[in-house]
């Protein structure tokens, strides 16, 4: 007998004497856990937590928002910035930047080249410092926040949740999740740039044998048709891999969070 077949006879067995019209919720489990362990200030402990992962956190009125999304597009000097379909275009001001609408879809080299991109959230969490996505208006599919340098996040006070499990009973799980804690992979790290993999001129035998050692924390990049297997990040990386966009370097402009 398998594995499998072992788990899933162990589980019919379990579930021998359960009615077939019984659902999950028909029947209330406790949980014995506290509900979060976010305390009072949610928000306060969302701008702390989010700080400390070298996000610049700015708190301000809604009135206010367009004008603190201008101060941090100054502030790294973005000339031109990526628009996800259906963020309120009154969120971005007046400035020396252009605005990328993605309708149609931007090209990988114009996501590439924009200096930076503007969501929403569909929550966020205190405890851990986390933004979550879900892709929906004003979030803009995953390439939108992947490629550019900046990101800035406009986050309502009302989707901050205290912890991980009220978080993920205000999302949809059949939507695509992304959550963000930290410091991006596409932002921050190693400063030292690994050493490409080379790419032999046309007719040129390839070397066999063992790849040679790799530093602890690097990635390699994968030059067309190299052979050498991908490594991916330590924690101290500086390079992203997606499987449909070419790995490129990063530069080290913080997140940004509203």
């Amino acid at each position: 007998m398998s594995g499998r077949e072992t788990v899933l006879g162990a589980v019919r067995t379990a579930l021998a004497d359960v009615p077939g019209s019984e659902s999950p919720d028909d029947v209330p489990v406790p949980h014995g856990r506290r509900a979060d362990h976010a305390g009072p200030d949610v928000v306060g402990l969302f701008t702390e937590r989010a700080a400390e992962y070298r996000a610049t956190v700015v708190r301000v009125p809604m009135a206010g928002a367009a004008a603190a999304v201008g101060r941090a597009l100054a502030r790294t000097g973005a000339r031109s910035v990526v628009m996800p379909p259906g963020l309120t275009e009154d969120l971005v001001s007046q400035g020396p930047w252009s605005r990328l609408e993605d309708v149609p879809p931007l090209t990988v080299d114009q996501l590439d080249a924009a200096d930076a991109v503007i969501t929403t959230v569909a929550t966020a969490i205190a405890v851990t410092g986390t933004v979550t996505l879900d892709h929906g208006p004003g979030q803009g599919r995953r390439a939108l926040t992947l490629l550019p340098d900046q990101h800035v996040c406009v986050v309502r006070t009302s989707q901050i949740a205290p912890d991980v499990p009220e978080a993920l009973n205000r999302l949809d799980p059949y939507r695509p999740l992304t959550l963000v804690s930290g410091p991006s992979a596409t932002s921050v790290g190693d400063r030292r740039s690994p050493p490409p993999c080379a790419q032999p001129p046309p007719g040129t035998a390839r070397r066999t044998g063992p790849a040679p050692r790799r530093h602890a924390g690097r990635r390699h990049h994968r030059a067309p048709g190299c052979t050498r297997p991908n490594v991916w990040r330590a924690q101290a990386s500086r390079w992203v891999l997606t499987d449909k966009f070419p790995v490129r370097r990063r530069s080290s402009a913080p997140p940004h969070l509203m």
